[in-house]
């Protein structure tokens, strides 16, 4: 495809799409046609009709050296019935990215500047990977060590890379510093929570349609079954206090000495620990208060056990 725009006698502008045919070995699937280069006219000054060499539409470039080539795909194609883009060039080659595909060929594993797709295989076949085992590979966990490796492996490379829960969105997102970015999905595969690199909730997402009738969430309260009291050996009692209705991750602070010093502890698995002497003067319970991601707070007193 070719345009040109001027009068009659002179070429002011003019662009060349180029496109390349991959074929299959199965005669009943369809050839596919896809994009293969861009071309854009590179003359500062207009150029007479008479000298201007108009694209046969039979060769992949223009044999007009007044064109400069825009852009450049490459493709791996899957038993002739999936096309992945694996290299895409810019300026003339000037600018690369590379893209790594997985999950059935289905997801972007990884955008890769700065390089072109050979130097990354080679990237690969030095840790022991390679482009298909890459696509074999959907554990979350071993595909982020792989591309830790990767950026390792190539220096002077920009790697993003992504993990997948299929059908329902990105899972996680590595920065080329390495940095993760993971993404939660409720049962109807709503995004739900954002964590950051350390797990520690950035974002938690809430859903209550229009005319839904009720709390959303459950109550938070203290739960008398789950306390309980260990006397150490040391002189001190550890108390195990269980709180209901908190959304992970949630936290504790607890204070013995009349809200003077107050103590922070996790909250797992819907408890905390509370570690305090045994008998001294005056103390016959502590203050706690308990809050999650959702911002929702419980406070009380709670009785020292025997």
């Amino acid at each position: 495809m070719e345009q040109e725009y001027g009068s009659t006698r002179n070429v002011l502008g003019a662009e060349v799409n180029t496109y390349k045919t991959y074929s299959s070995s199965n005669p009943s699937r369809a050839t596919l046609i896809l994009p293969y280069k861009n071309f854009t006219y590179n003359n500062a000054n207009p150029v007479s009709e008479s000298s201007f060499t108009r694209y046969d539409g039979l060769s992949d470039s223009p044999s007009n050296s007044f064109y400069r080539e825009l852009s450049n795909y490459t493709y791996l194609v899957n038993n002739g019935l999936k096309a992945n883009l694996v290299e895409q060039s810019i300026n003339s080659g000037k600018y690369k990215s590379v893209y790594l595909w997985g999950y059935n060929w289905q997801y972007p594993l990884a955008k890769i500047e700065n390089t072109d797709y050979a130097s990354v295989a080679a990237g690969l076949t030095a840790i022991s990977s390679s482009p298909s085992s890459l696509n074999a590979t959907t554990d979350e966990t071993t595909l982020r060590a792989r591309m830790n490796l990767l950026r390792d492996n190539l220096a002077g490379t920009l790697i993003n890379s992504y993990t997948y829960k299929p059908i329902r969105g990105t899972s996680s997102v590595t920065t080329p510093n390495k940095l993760s970015t993971f993404y939660s999905y409720d049962n109807l595969g709503r995004l739900s929570t954002i964590k950051d690199n350390n797990q520690n909730v950035q974002k938690h997402y809430m859903y209550h349609y229009s005319g839904q009738s009720g709390e959303i969430y459950s109550t938070i309260d203290w739960d008398p079954a789950a306390i309980s009291c260990v006397v150490n050996n040391n002189g001190t009692i550890t108390m195990t206090v269980g709180v209901t209705g908190l959304v992970s991750p949630a936290y504790a602070e607890f204070t013995v000495d009349a809200g003077v010093t107050w103590q922070r502890a996790n909250i797992g698995d819907a408890y905390f620990l509370v570690s305090f002497p045994y008998s001294p003067a005056g103390i016959v319970g502590f203050d706690a208060r308990a809050s999650d991601l959702r911002g929702r707070t419980i406070t009380g007193f709670l009785q020292k056990c025997q």
